[in-house]
């Protein structure tokens, strides 16, 4: 599936069976080729894309900067806004609180919310973490604290124990080194250091 960006305005429901301009060219978003993201000011969802199914639907995502509490009034706007009353999927995202609003009100089954506190409890702490660790560095095998190897993909407890000993010795100088001395690291997980001393 594609990331493209709409150049015009849209509608983001499953009725939608005409093609749309974006920075891809013309695209036929019912054909489930493309993830589009509407263009800035569109009344509806702010991203969508068709789901493989008979008849399509359409998972829409609307997120929302909020400052004031929003009600069920507000997420059944944007519902209708972005899927056309239809039973699409559809999720909202907002940085506002919601005011006395439960699983039992959402429209359907295929809806979801995702609001201010359980942001803040979840989706932000991984968010984080997920965009902290996507632009780390590969630690280098010498000098990383045990809990940055901690970090890496692949790597436990055990085999961080041996990469603390091995280092004592001596210095591990390049990908092989370290496979020869450092017992279970093996090719794939020797790639994920630095070298340097």
């Amino acid at each position: 599936m594609q990331l493209v960006m709409a150049t015009n305005y849209c509608i983001t429901n499953s009725s939608l069976d005409t093609e749309i301009m974006t920075d891809a060219g013309t695209i036929k978003p019912i054909e489930g080729n493309h993830h589009v993201i509407s263009a800035p000011g569109n009344p509806g969802g702010d991203s969508f894309c068709f789901v493989s199914s008979e008849p399509p639907v359409v998972f829409s995502l609307s997120c929302k900067h909020q400052l004031s509490p929003r009600g069920k009034t507000d997420y059944e706007l944007e519902y209708v806004k972005a899927t056309g009353d239809r039973e699409d999927f559809f999720i909202e995202y907002s940085t506002g609180s919601y005011s006395s609003f439960t699983a039992d009100d959402l429209p359907h089954d295929r809806c979801g919310l995702v609001y201010e506190e359980n942001f803040q409890s979840y989706f932000g702490p991984y968010a984080g973490r997920a965009f902290f660790l996507k632009n780390l560095s590969p630690p280098n095998i010498n000098t990383a604290s045990r809990s940055l190897l901690r970090l890496v993909d692949g790597v436990g407890p055990g085999l961080i124990q041996h990469i603390l000993d091995e280092r004592k010795r001596s210095p591990i100088s390049d990908e092989g080194d370290a496979i020869q001395r450092i017992p279970g690291l093996g090719r794939k997980k020797a790639k994920l250091f630095q070298y340097q001393n």
